[in-house]
Order: C-alpha cells, then sequence, then structure tokens
C-alpha cells in the first residue's frame, strides 16, 4: 500500500479517488447523497469554482470525512490504493485535448499521443489513445451544443451515419462530424440545419484523417450549485 497526501489535492480529485474506489458514477453519488445530478457532476468535474456549503457538507458526510479534508485543506491520512491496482478495472485516465491537439495527433498518423491540457478519468469504451475534447461550436447543434464534452475512441473503424472526429487536410482543421458511406466515398456533414447542405464535405481518402469515433459524451451543466 501506499499513502497518498491529498492536503494540495483539488475537490474535484479527492471525490474521484472516494468514487474510484466506490466504483460510484456521478448519477449513482447524486442518487446517494440526494444532490441533483448536475450539482455533483460539477463538482466533481471540478466545474464548479464555489460549490454550495451544503452540497460540500452532504458529500463529505457521505465519504465520511470532513468539509475541510474534501476542499484539500486538511489532509487525509488514509486514503490507500494499491500499487497494481490503482483504480477499479475498466477505469482509465485520458487526456482532456483541444483542436490543436486534435490537428497534431492527425499529422502524427495517430502515433503521437499529446499531452493536452489535462487528464481526466472515464469508464467508457476507450482505448489507450482516446481522448475528450470540448465542442466549440454549433455545428453539430441541437444534439450536440457548444460546450458539451465527447469521448473519443481513436481505434474504431467508424461505421455509415456514426459521429467521428475527421481531420480535414485542405483546411488543416479538425472537425467533429457525421460520416456518410457512399459506395467507396466518404463524406461527412455537420447536424446543425441552417449549415445544411454546404457543409457536406466529400473526404480525400489519401489525405484526410478520421481521428477516431465518438464513443459518449459529457453535457457541462450551466444550473448554480
Amino acid at each position: 500500500m501506499i499513502i497518498l497526501n491529498l492536503k494540495k489535492w483539488t475537490t474535484s480529485e479527492i471525490l474521484k479517488n472516494f468514487m474510484f474506489k466506490k466504483n460510484l458514477k456521478s448519477a449513482e453519488l447524486a442518487r446517494l447523497t440526494g444532490l441533483p445530478q448536475p450539482t455533483v457532476h460539477r463538482i466533481v468535474e471540478g466545474d464548479s469554482i464555489r460549490p454550495h456549503r451544503d452540497s460540500l457538507e452532504a458529500l463529505a458526510k457521505f465519504f465520511n470525512i470532513t468539509v475541510p479534508q474534501l476542499q484539500g485543506i486538511d489532509p487525509i491520512e488514509e486514503l490507500e490504493v494499491t500499487v497494481a491496482n490503482p483504480m477499479p478495472e475498466g477505469w482509465r485516465k485520458i487526456p482532456v485535448y483541444n483542436w490543436d491537439n486534435v490537428v497534431s495527433f492527425a499529422k502524427s498518423n495517430k502515433s503521437e499521443i499529446q499531452t493536452g491540457r489535462a487528464e481526466t478519468l472515464t469508464n467508457a469504451d476507450v482505448n489507450d489513445a482516446g481522448f475528450l475534447i470540448e465542442l466549440t461550436d454549433e455545428s453539430m447543434y441541437p444534439q450536440f451544443p457548444a460546450g458539451t464534452e465527447i469521448i473519443v475512441n481513436t481505434e474504431y473503424e467508424p461505421m455509415d451515419r456514426e459521429m467521428v472526429v475527421v481531420y480535414l487536410k485542405h483546411l488543416d482543421k479538425a472537425f467533429f462530424r457525421m460520416i456518410l458511406f457512399n459506395g467507396a466515398e466518404r463524406f461527412v456533414r455537420p447536424l446543425n440545419p441552417d449549415l445544411m447542405p454546404i457543409g457536406v464535405v466529400k473526404l480525400n481518402l489519401e489525405e484526410d484523417i478520421v481521428v477516431g469515433v465518438f464513443i459518449e459524451e459529457r453535457k457541462k451543466s450551466r444550473r448554480s450549485v
């Protein structure tokens, strides 16, 4: 066993460690604590800058720690993780990319995993080179509005009408799009009807790269906590 000193850890990191230990997801933790699911999700993901005291007290009570410990102010003496199995089976760390990271990853022919701006933990069906990316425009609205975070598996081959992240060489940019098959030809298109049909692009199969297939989404809540 090794003991982790959490004195300098964030509330998000502390919660994630306890959740992994108990194999809990945000929705289940919300149900068990009686808190709104968006509130728990924002605190767990670190999106809530100043969570309400009542929310912190409910979470701390559930994990049998104090609020200062949950905030990383006071140390947690016995948060133990085995060296051989630091998290429950099926969970993994993946990088949080920006779109420049996606472009660099594509240009390396998907061989050089980017550091990203952060890391997140997930039990989604994602491979070692998978990543999370936040959508920054409304091209996939209404199903995927700006601010939606998506998790991408870079190993799967896409199927017709699946959502993919694709690098278009002639624009030197990456996009989140639906892929369409027409015999041997491949097209990508946005979902926003305001961008149709001009948004349809035929892929150059020699130059453009399907970076990965959409696996899971995380919609950020704007609800105050």
